[in-house]
């Protein structure tokens, strides 16, 4: 779809094998010559990494251990972020028995001064499975949604539209949103 738009070049970032390799056939099948596919770690690309005029981080944050450190690096990389994620919302995940096994602990956490809640989700089994394609640890964390655009207003994102909010998807509490630094923090 960027590539449809015009965008001079895409780099994608993949860290599940099996998903890096869905992409370069996807890559060939569809003739994709603006895009670049990497297999790595999505954070350790954004800790020294150039601008770039859009991040997309589609299905990124909930497979992280730490998803506020890709938040605070993403605001130093970029002015303008498009996130889709799953989201902790305690009342939600309670009501669905397929899920709320997986989230068995919360702790409190600070990164970069912004303090927020760490819902922890366990993969269990399903790192095993053939057609996994989550996170390379065998846990993430989850953060809630007020943590979530509470991270990115933190990181200096004060313009954020959302686009939906689903709070009864089959996996969990989902969200897509666009976030944008309009204003610029002077010298420092």
């Amino acid at each position: 779809m960027l590539e449809q738009l015009g965008v001079a070049s895409i780099l994608s970032i993949e860290a599940n094998t099996r998903a890096y390799l869905r992409c370069l056939v996807i890559k060939e099948l569809l003739k994709l010559r603006k895009s670049q596919f990497v297999l790595g770690d999505f954070v350790g690309y954004l800790q020294n990494s150039k601008h770039y005029d859009l991040i997309v981080a589609c299905g990124v944050l909930y497979h992280l251990v730490n998803p506020v450190e890709a938040i605070a690096y993403m605001s130093k990389a970029t002015d303008q972020v498009y996130i889709w994620t799953q989201y902790y919302d305690k009342n939600t995940i309670d009501s669905q028995p397929m899920i709320t096994h997986r989230f068995q602990s919360s702790a409190q956490s600070e990164y970069g001064g912004f303090r927020h809640t760490l819902h922890r989700q366990l993969y269990q089994t399903r790192l095993g499975n053939p057609g996994y394609i989550g996170g390379s640890a065998h846990y993430s964390n989850w953060l809630s949604r007020e943590d979530l655009i509470g991270a990115l207003n933190f990181f200096g994102f004060n313009d954020i539209a959302v686009q939906y909010d689903q709070l009864d998807g089959v996996n969990g509490p989902n969200i897509s949103l666009l976030a944008r630094r309009t204003t610029y923090p002077g010298p420092s």
